[in-house]
Formats: structure tokens, C-alpha cells, sequence
């Protein structure tokens, strides 16, 4: 769970290091809140079939129910700031 009170999909808390990062291909990254973010990337592919501008995943739960697993989370994945 996170500050919103919206509940994450249970792979991404599963996916969670012990110091609230996830490790992808292209290194660990921190899970973030909006106020950490300095730069938000255009999206050119979304999980909507769109575009879009990247954002931290949980300022977007509407996203969750598209998001089956992490490999899916891996195709729409944008590095923001770290």
C-alpha cells in the first residue's frame, strides 16, 4: 500500500528490495513520490495504447489493472531522475 490509500499490485510489492527499490534490466530504482520528480519524460507508448508524459507509477493507479505483471510494467517503464 501507499500514501493515496490505493492499494499496489501484488507483484510490484513482491518485486520491492528492502530499501523500497525495484531492479530492472537497466539498474535499481527508487520508487518515488511526484515531489522527487524533476523531469517527466514525453511517453511514447502507454499501457492505454497512447501516448503520454512518464510519471511515478503510483500517481497513476488507474494504470494498475493494466499492468498484469512486471514484464508488462518493463515495456512502459521510464526512468525518472535516479
Amino acid at each position: 500500500m501507499f500514501d493515496s490509500g490505493t492499494i499496489a499490485p501484488k507483484w510490484l510489492e513482491d518485486m520491492k528490495n528492502n530499501n523500497q527499490n525495484i531492479t530492472t534490466p537497466t539498474g535499481s530504482f527508487k520508487l518515488g513520490k511526484s515531489s522527487d520528480v524533476n523531469n517527466r519524460p514525453d511517453c511514447p507508448q502507454t499501457p492505454l495504447n497512447g501516448t503520454g508524459i512518464c510519471t511515478i507509477l503510483f500517481d497513476c493507479p488507474q494504470v494498475f489493472s493494466l499492468l498484469s505483471d512486471f514484464d508488462v510494467y518493463l515495456r512502459y517503464f521510464c526512468p525518472l531522475n535516479e
